[in-house]
């Protein structure tokens, strides 16, 4: 043991400590059996520790080199996990700010897209109001022109018009100019274009009711003409039309009595007369039970107006004569209605 903390203690290069401890433990009687072996060995071990045989590291170099040599170690580690992990993290980095770009860019294409189509429906909407202004404008233009006279030149003008707003394709306008050409064509007395211009356009707008009236008083001023049935057919058609549209309007009750009127005094057969009779008795009941008493008064107002009319009032007179209760009742509720406005 003495020779190995010796040997320990004088820091001997690795050779020696190898040699020596396998004389050790290969020999370990030997050591003990004479004490010339001893010595032996001895000697061998000191010459093998003399000063020329290693070089001596001072404690203190010593542990500063094991310390740089630790710390060389140290940092080359470092240096390749910080590096690994550099590089890592601006990958991510790369890749994150990436797909942050690109949000970026979708939401500002986005903001860009929604703010162009709001400004190009703004131009959309700015164009079609001016347009609108336009023909609503040339529309009352010829409004008032046929207000004083009604001439071929102002329907041409309506006409083309109506196909300048059939191509802006706006319905509230295109129902007003069908109008105002319908009260053209009924004080013309041309029941064939009136015609037309309610077939063709009643898929594109809301005809009005008054539309359907200004053709129910063509056919009506026809019919009491000539007798056409085909006149009489199509006035009530668009008598019922215009009642179902607005039950209380009063006007295509009126003009109906008095298609029954003209049926009960112009016609000889005498079951005609009787069917024209209950006809006209059977829609003055219905006015009489509806419940809303406008429509009575309004009912009374149109057959005093006809009743006015030299070339209408025997036709009404001869009617009321046949079911003057009827008529009694009739004007008694639209007197009712009178009174109640008051």
């Amino acid at each position: 043991m003495f020779y190995l903390k010796y040997f320990i203690m004088k820091k001997t290069n690795l050779f020696s400590f190898v040699l020596f401890s396998f004389m050790l433990f290969h020999y370990p009687v030997s050591f003990a059996q004479t004490d010339s072996q001893g010595r032996v060995v001895k000697n061998a071990l000191d010459s093998m520790i003399k000063e020329s045989n290693y070089t001596r590291i001072p404690a203190k170099d010593f542990e500063e080199l094991l310390e740089t040599k630790v710390s060389a170690t140290i940092n080359e580690k470092f240096t390749f996990w910080f590096t690994v992990i550099g590089i890592f993290i601006t990958a991510v980095a790369g890749l994150a700010g990436y797909a942050f770009n690109n949000k970026i860019k979708q939401l500002v294409l986005e903001q860009v897209k929604i703010q162009s189509e709001k400004e190009t429906e703004g131009i959309k909407k700015y164009v079609m109001d001016s347009k609108k202004y336009t023909l609503r404008s040339d529309l009352e233009v010829i409004r008032k022109k046929m207000e004083k006279s009604i001439t071929e030149a102002n329907i041409i003008e309506a006409r083309k018009l109506l196909e300048e707003i059939k191509g802006f394709n706006n319905p509230e306008l295109l129902s007003e100019i069908v109008d105002l050409l319908a009260v053209a064509y009924s004080s013309n007395r041309n029941p064939r274009e009136i015609e037309k211009l309610i077939e063709t356009n009643e898929m594109a707008c809301e005809i009005k009711v008054t539309t359907y009236m200004n053709a129910a008083i063509l056919y009506f001023d026809l019919y009491e003409l000539d007798g056409s049935g085909w006149y009489k057919e199509n006035c009530l058609k668009y008598c019922q039309v215009s009642a179902k549209k607005v039950p209380h309007y009063g006007e295509p009750q009126g003009i109906t009595i008095f298609i029954h009127a003209i049926d009960y005094l112009n016609n000889p057969n005498t079951e005609i007369k009787e069917t024209a009779k209950k006809s006209a008795k059977t829609l003055i009941d219905e006015i009489l039970t509806g419940s809303d008493s406008l429509t009575a008064y309004n009912t009374i107002n149109r057959v005093d107006r006809d009743r006015a009319n030299e070339a209408f009032s025997k036709y009404i007179t001869e009617l009321e004569i046949a079911i003057p209760y009827e008529f009694e009742k009739l004007y008694e509720r639209a007197r009712q209605y009178e009174k109640s406005k008051k």
